[in-house]
């Protein structure tokens, strides 16, 4: 009996110790596979609460009155022709910057096509990239039209030259949707979405000009409202 006894002392205090062993030897065949899968929570916790970035934060976009300072035409212009407008008012960003009446804006054909047999319409896309600003200073843009009228002074040879602030500047800054300056031809604001006041033209959402005519075309002067994001650098 004595004997026994101490056999069944000796079992018992040595089955917890094995069992402890067994127990142990788990947990480090589950530490692994517990840590990569922390560490994965832990990056994708971190991507989906990532902070914008300072470019993200920096990003400003505008909306800018402008007169075309050349002619367009679908049917004689080309894909990488770069054309050019002139600010109509000033513009003031949050950052400091002006950017003046007559400011230089860069743009790039990015599509040109006139109405061929079997075609519906002819089309026309200018993306915008820069603006010149006084002493040669860049700011690079991304810009396309959100709406055009027609030259508020088609018999003038100079509209759409030095003359921008006389009627165009001061009525996109204070006239209504639809009103006019002393003539009858409508005026844009910087509110205007699409094409106003030429025959045939169409204007949709991504700046894509198009028309039923064989060409679309625009006049020296025509009126542009150009929305466009500024890239910091």
């Amino acid at each position: 009996m004595e004997r026994f006894g101490k056999e069944c002392s000796i079992r018992l205090r040595v089955r917890p110790t094995r069992l402890a062993f067994c127990e142990a030897a788990r947990l480090r065949k589950m530490l692994p596979t517990t840590l990569v899968c922390a560490v994965c929570l832990g990056f994708a916790s971190h991507a989906l609460s990532a902070p914008p970035t300072p470019a993200d934060q920096n990003k400003v976009t505008i909306t800018m009155s402008a007169l075309l300072d050349t002619t367009l035409d679908s049917k004689k212009r080309k894909v990488g022709d770069m054309i050019e407008a002139k600010a109509g008012a000033q513009l003031d960003l949050p950052d400091g910057t002006v950017i003046p009446r007559e400011a230089k804006i860069i743009g790039v054909i990015t599509d040109a096509k006139a109405r061929s047999k079997g075609d519906a319409e002819s089309s026309l896309t200018i993306a915008f990239q820069k603006v010149i600003l006084p002493e040669g200073k860049t700011l690079n843009v991304k810009g396309h039209l959100q709406s055009v009228g027609p030259n508020l002074h088609p018999e003038d040879p100079n509209a759409g030259g030095v003359d921008y602030g006389s009627s165009i500047n001061r009525t996109l800054e204070h006239a209504g949707p639809g009103q006019t300056s002393y003539s009858t031809t409508q005026i844009l604001t910087p509110d205007s979405v699409g094409a106003y006041g030429i025959k045939d033209l169409a204007l949709d959402g991504k700046g894509v000009l198009t028309s039923t005519q064989k060409s679309v075309k625009l006049d020296h002067g025509s009126q542009l409202i150009i929305k466009m994001e500024v890239i910091p650098h």
